[in-house]
């Protein structure tokens, strides 16, 4: 069975030509594969060209068989579900790592990003002005393209000063590691695997909720990475930036979330509308006297704790 190679990045896809030609090359059973990754096939527009292709050429949707990292998406297609290696291999890289405590100013909330790309900018943009330890990885390869910045018109109120301020962005990254760090070591059975991930939790004390921008966050999907299990691992609470009902997913696979201690609807939905929502959100636990937020902190944690605890109880 042939195997095509998806390329998706930033929720783009980057070879639809090169799909539909190895369609029509190859009429008999292949194999789409994501690369172990999760995105929504039907966002980036790969459910339509397979179901295009199938339907003017009468070909027969059970000799397409999709490889994905994406269990919740549905679609017509054989699914060879590849569950990735983030949960078992981000829980080792835990349980191996020293974690040597730094001290800084306590905040209230953190947001720890590795890659640049116009929606964490946006983010870090906001988030500056705001009771939040900031993280950002060098990027030697980073070059800011104001056109791709009109992806983020919306997210803040002066989108020029935004367009203005990633030229000069003055957040560093709070470990020393760069986005090329991250690549470093390719099989996460090597000890080396998983450092950039975890080496973040020296800094976990400073703070108390984490603000996350996960990797996958637009259409049907679920595929949580290192992003999302280490706060788990680490007993920490989480405002999630990602797809649709993704807290939701996560409370199906057994965990707690925090919909008792903040307004949690901006699960519902995605893109602008659940920034927006998050927002509200963090201005309003910004706004609590400590005696109040630490009260809610109280219960949070109880969660995150039993988050962490049924984590390292999984095999």
């Amino acid at each position: 069975m042939k195997t095509f190679e998806l390329n998706i990045f930033d929720e783009q896809l980057y070879n639809g030509g090169e799909l539909r030609k190895f369609l029509e090359e190859n009429p008999g059973p292949i194999c789409v594969s994501t690369n172990k990754e999760g995105p929504s096939l039907g966002y980036t527009g790969v459910l339509a060209i397979l179901d295009e292709h199938c339907e003017r050429t009468g070909r027969d949707p059970n000799t397409i068989t999709i490889l994905t990292s994406n269990v919740v998406e549905e679609h017509r297609y054989a699914r060879r579900t590849n569950l990735g290696g983030w949960w078992y291999w981000s829980k080792l890289s835990y349980q191996r790592t020293d974690v040597t405590p730094t001290d800084l100013r306590h905040r209230r909330f953190a947001c720890l990003i590795g890659r640049k790309n116009p929606e964490r900018l946006a983010m870090l943009y906001w988030l500056r002005t705001k009771d939040c330890l900031l993280s950002s990885m060098e990027d030697p390869d980073f070059r800011p393209e104001l056109q791709e910045m009109d992806k983020v018109i919306g997210w803040i109120k002066d989108h020029e000063d935004l367009c203005q301020w990633i030229h000069s962005i003055d957040i560093g990254s709070l470990d020393g590691y760069t986005v090329r760090d991250q690549y470093r070591a390719k099989d996460p059975s090597e000890p080396e695997w998983g450092k950039t991930h975890m080496a973040l939790l020296d800094y976990y004390h400073n703070f108390d909720i984490e603000i996350i921008p996960e990797t996958w966050t637009r259409g049907i999907t679920f595929f949580p990475t290192e992003k999302t299990v280490r706060p788990l691992l680490a007993g920490k609470p989480f405002i999630m930036y990602g797809a649709r009902h993704w807290m939701k997913h996560l409370r199906d696979m057994g965990f707690m979330t925090w919909g008792d201690c903040w307004d949690q609807s901006y699960d519902d939905y995605e893109g602008l509308e659940r920034w927006k929502r998050m927002k509200e959100v963090i201005d309003g636990l910004n706004k609590l006297p400590s005696d109040e937020f630490h009260s809610i902190m109280m219960d949070a944690n109880e969660i995150a704790r039993h988050n962490q605890d049924i984590l390292l109880e999984k095999d």
